[in-house]
């Protein structure tokens, strides 16, 4: 399944640029968040769901909620995810800011590329 995503904060910060993807049907969305309380995490998935139809996703994948995880939040973010959608919602504890992790490779990017230092 492809998937697309990240940090939900910075994705977001994608929207209405040439980088927002653009086919969601059936994909995977990650969504993780290192400092974020739960109220603006609800915001921030308020917004998304404005920007995508929630229900069109294959699944919707919760990495590291560290702010969440630390104050025993997570079930309630689920539960008010849940009460939006009824795509699937399933939880990856390597995908974040903290040990353990492993790397989430967006795409390929083909062609000539440049950085600029």
């Amino acid at each position: 399944m492809e998937a697309f995503g990240g940090n939900i904060r910075c994705f977001l910060k994608l929207a209405g640029t040439s980088f927002w993807p653009q086919d969601i049907v059936g994909r995977r969305l990650y969504l993780e968040a290192s400092s974020s309380s739960l109220e603006r995490i609800q915001s921030l998935v308020v917004q998304l769901s404005q920007l995508i139809n929630l229900d069109e996703l294959g699944e919707i994948c919760l990495g590291q909620l560290n702010e969440l995880d630390d104050r025993g939040q997570r079930p309630i973010l689920v539960d008010y995810l849940s009460s939006m959608t009824k795509t699937l919602i399933t939880q990856n504890s390597e995908l974040g800011h903290r040990f353990p992790l492993k790397p989430f490779i967006y795409h390929v990017i083909e062609g000539d590329f440049e950085l600029n230092h």
